[in-house]
C-alpha cells in the first residue's frame, strides 16, 4: 500500500501518538468523505462554504424524493470538496429515527485505487438538529 496521499484520519486513538501516525490512502480519503458530508455548511469560521447541507432535509418525508435530494447533495458535496474521488453511489437506509448511510466512492484518474471504497455512517435527529 502505497502513501499517495497522507494527512490525519479518522478515527482518532486516545493517545498523541495515535492521532499524528500517518494513514494509508484509504484512511485519508474515507475521512474526508465522512468530513465532508458530516459538515453542516456554515459550521467552520474560515471554510463558511465548506461541507453538506444535511439538515435541511431533516424534517422532510421518508419517501424516495427526499432520498434523492440526500443523495444528489452527498454527491454535489463530496465532487465540490474532494477532486480525488468520484461519488459511485449512496444509499441510506431507515432504521426508526437513525439513518444508516453508506457513499461508495471510487480514486478519480488513480490507477494504485481503482476499486470502489465504501464509507458508512449512521446519522440521527440529534445530530443534524
Amino acid at each position: 500500500m502505497s502513501n499517495y496521499w497522507s494527512g490525519i484520519a479518522l478515527p482518532w486513538g486516545l493517545t498523541i501518538p495515535s492521532v499524528i501516525e500517518p494513514k494509508n490512502d484509504y484512511e485519508v480519503i474515507k475521512s474526508s468523505v465522512l468530513w465532508i458530508v458530516l459538515t453542516e455548511i456554515g459550521s467552520r469560521c474560515m471554510r463558511p462554504t465548506f461541507g453538506c447541507n444535511l439538515s435541511r432535509l431533516l424534517f422532510e418525508p421518508n419517501d424516495l424524493d427526499t432520498l434523492n435530494a440526500v443523495k444528489e447533495t452527498v454527491k454535489d458535496a463530496v465532487a465540490q470538496w474532494d477532486d480525488r474521488v468520484d461519488v459511485v453511489d449512496f444509499t441510506a437506509q431507515k432504521q426508526g429515527n437513525l439513518l444508516k448511510c453508506a457513499v461508495s466512492y471510487k480514486f478519480r484518474m488513480d490507477p494504485l485505487h481503482n476499486d470502489i471504497q465504501v464509507a458508512e455512517f449512521t446519522l440521527s435527529e440529534d445530530m443534524l438538529a
